[in-house]
């Protein structure tokens, strides 16, 4: 069996739907496993993988220089798309790994010039996954590769329209260390010399047997499933969120809408979630808005942040003191068993609001409670 570190069962800082998200654990492997000096990805488009190399070389604390070439502009395979995705991968992957990462938009061929022949650890080809197309990809930057290079072909596992890549990896793979993913539309791992690191001996030498194979394609699925379920939540909660803003709707009907009956939890936690989202929103464009603060308090209690919602709701008392928010600002110091400031903060929603037996009832309790 292969070896395991604690990098390969971290989740990744960036998430997204991609054909890409189920093999994100593996990347993680591979970079600790290989520790390359010079990663290249061709066909990058919203960065899942790329992002994720990128995550672990900074983890690691590589001495790893990478660059993403695409034109940002899809084929019929990806799709087309516009510009907004370039800008928000650029948005994301600036701050964080500019000091050792490039977005290089242009073409593979040009892009192949400017770079020293033997000088490549890693190399992830998926451009066009048409055979004439990968192939080319594949011949264009071999020189380019070290000797005990590593080379990635998503797509082996698709057999469809005229992808290609199956065909390709079966000519390429045969005679040289290999492994192949099967889930995630497939994923070969092809080996370019004959002395890798010990991790990558192992892999190789379990793509060998059956059994081996099987091991460790169970193992990946099963980390590739769980990271890809995140990202479907994810995406569905920048998307319920995006529906709810666009149409004005009422939050928890635009949820009910995204899941199926029987899950109820997932949906509560889900508006729970968005409203978090979308208040963060309100305040970061109008920090003095006490009312957003106060209903912030109310969601993250809900999900049972209560420091944040504490917090939250401080803040809006300074703004506008009332009754109300006393009184929510006692109930959760009592969850905190904060008893103290439970009932001094209860005691002056009473005062305030004299008339509101609720109050009185509700600080006769905390007392009592604080005294067991």
């Amino acid at each position: 069996m292969i070896p395991f570190t604690p990098t390969a069962f971290r989740f990744p800082d960036r998430v997204a739907q991609s054909a890409w998200i189920e093999h994100v654990p593996f990347m993680f492997w591979l970079v600790d496993a290989l520790r390359p000096g010079r990663f290249v990805e061709l066909g990058v488009h919203n960065g899942i993988s790329y992002c994720a190399a990128c995550q672990a070389i900074e983890l690691l604390h590589l001495d790893c220089s990478c660059y993403a070439i695409d034109s940002w502009k899809g084929d019929e395979h990806a799709g087309f798309y516009g510009e907004e995705v370039y800008a928000d991968l650029a948005a994301y992957h600036d701050p964080r790994y500019a000091a050792f990462s490039r977005l290089v938009r242009a073409n593979f061929d040009m892009a192949a010039a400017h770079f020293e022949d033997g000088s490549i650890d890693l190399l992830h080809i998926d451009g066009l996954h048409s055979y004439d197309a990968v192939a080319h990809d594949f011949e264009t930057w071999r020189p380019k590769l070290a000797p005990n290079a590593v080379v990635l072909f998503h797509d082996t596992n698709v057999r469809e329209r005229d992808f290609g890549v199956f065909r390709l990896w079966a000519e390429i793979a045969a005679d040289r260390p290999h492994f192949e993913f099967l889930h995630g539309h497939g994923l070969g791992v092809l080996g370019m010399g004959d002395d890798f690191p010990r991790a990558l001996e192992a892999l190789f030498a379990a793509g060998r047997t059956a059994e081996g194979r099987e091991g460790v394609r169970t193992i990946f699925a099963h980390l590739g499933q769980a990271v890809g379920q995140s990202a479907t939540m994810a995406e569905t909660i920048k998307k319920v969120e995006r529906d709810a803003i666009a149409r004005g709707a009422d939050l928890r009907g635009v949820v009910s809408s995204a899941f199926p009956a029987g899950q109820d939890a997932i949906r509560e936690e889900l508006t729970n979630a968005v409203e978090i989202v979308r208040l963060r929103t309100v305040l970061a464009e109008n920090p003095k808005n006490d009312g957003a603060l106060s209903n912030l308090s109310l969601a993250l209690n809900r999900n049972n942040r209560v420091d944040e919602a504490v917090d939250a709701i401080k803040q809006a008392i300074e703004m506008r003191p009332d009754a109300g928010r006393y009184a929510h600002l006692g109930n959760l110091e009592a969850r905190r068993r904060n008893w103290p400031a439970a009932i001094d903060a209860m005691r002056e929603a009473t005062v305030r609001a004299p008339d509101m037996d609720v109050f009185a009832q509700r600080l006769a309790q905390i007392t009592a409670d604080s005294e067991k």
